[in-house]
């Protein structure tokens, strides 16, 4: 059995490790990011536990979570924590630093995740502006503010975001990619 075909991960409680999560109170209307998470690694069975534990007080019961395909292994399709099923839900078209948690009568969470290697000072930056309740910022852009690189798979490193074009297509990797963080030529 290969680590994909795993359908259900249980646990009686999380692990004993503090929680790195920041979210934006509670407003009417839908936001871009409610706030951010910064886990240790990306193996949704040893990072969700603790994360769907702290909603499911703060928000209500979580039984569905969203996430990117190719940023996350293994890909179980539930977790059982405490005797109470969540949903896995995988998707390659969700941004990889994002995950969706369904909570309560419905409610929608969209999550910022920082990256596990990020470092403390970035990742604190990136938290604070997830939570700033005036920023509209995207997952994505609120890793490049706080010069986070962007990685969008854990299966390999894909190149960094220097290497595309302006039009979006990807820049040959045979010559030297340009040094602008934006991919522009300086």
């Amino acid at each position: 059995m290969s680590a994909t075909d795993i359908r259900t991960v249980s646990y009686r409680a999380p692990p004993a490790r503090p929680l790195r999560l920041s979210l934006r109170p509670p407003a009417r209307g839908r936001r871009v990011v409610d706030g951010g998470w910064w886990p240790r690694s990306r193996d949704p069975s040893a990072e969700l536990p603790s994360l769907i534990t702290a909603l499911n007080v703060s928000h209500g019961v979580v039984t569905q979570i969203t996430l990117n395909v190719d940023a996350w292994s293994p890909t179980p399709r539930r977790l059982s924590i405490d005797g109470r099923a969540v949903r896995l839900d995988w998707a390659d078209t969700i941004d990889p630093h994002l995950i969706i948690a369904t909570c309560g009568h419905e409610d929608r969470l969209n999550l910022l995740v920082v990256p596990p290697r990020a470092t403390m000072r970035c990742a604190a930056a990136a938290l604070a502006t997830a939570t700033d309740t005036t920023s509209a910022l995207r997952a994505s852009e609120i890793l490049l503010r706080v010069s986070i690189p962007l990685s969008s798979s854990t299966k390999s490193e894909p190149p960094s975001e220097s290497v595309w074009e302006d039009d979006g297509g990807r820049v040959a990797q045979t010559g030297n990619p340009p040094t602008s963080p934006l991919g522009s030529a300086p």
